[in-house]
């Protein structure tokens, strides 16, 4: 075989390989320990959600104006465009018991969330908020399972607390 031959071969096979990037948030069901959130030291298998359409429906009230799927459009900034939600789920994991969101959402400040819900029949509680996450099961792995919880919760939005309880309250009489 010749040089021209080799690098050509050399050249296909690299073009192959890039040409189907591994996506981590495939879904491949990952253990995560939520010991640092639950106080319980005992992993649950966590699987991917990829889209905002894929949640758990007890926790969609939480997102009243929606979420862009990874790579879609959003309102970043102050000025919300019309049919544009006002974040991006960056990645998603839920368990039986458990659902984690990291997203980025816009406003004045350009945040990055996550929060960790949990699911109870057709319910779900915040059971952790904060700011932080990640785009990659894998880092979000690591960062639950770190001390970064503890340093970074906060109280959860009162916005989305009202209105998980207009809705379990039911509708108006």
């Amino acid at each position: 075989m010749g040089p021209l031959a080799l690098v050509s071969v050399i050249c296909l096979i690299s073009c192959h390989s890039m040409s189907k990037p591994k996506n981590e948030n495939e879904v491949v069901p990952l253990s995560i320990n939520l010991k640092n959130v639950t106080h319980v030291d005992q992993a649950q298998m966590f699987t991917p959600v990829l889209r905002f359409s894929e949640f758990p429906k007890s926790v969609l009230s939480y997102f009243p104006e929606g979420m862009a799927d990874p790579g879609q459009p959003f309102s970043l900034g102050c000025v919300r465009e019309k049919d544009s939600p006002p974040s991006q789920l960056l990645v998603a994991a839920v368990s039986k018991q458990y659902f984690i969101v990291s997203h980025v959402s816009g406003g004045i400040v350009v945040g990055f969330e996550m929060e960790i819900f949990a699911l109870s029949g057709d319910k779900a509680e915040i059971i952790w908020q904060g700011s932080g996450g990640d785009t990659r099961i894998s880092g979000l792995k690591a960062t639950i399972e770190s001390d970064y919880l503890a340093k970074n919760a906060r109280a959860p939005r009162p916005g989305a607390v009202a209105k998980e309880k207009l809705r379990q309250s039911g509708p108006i009489k």
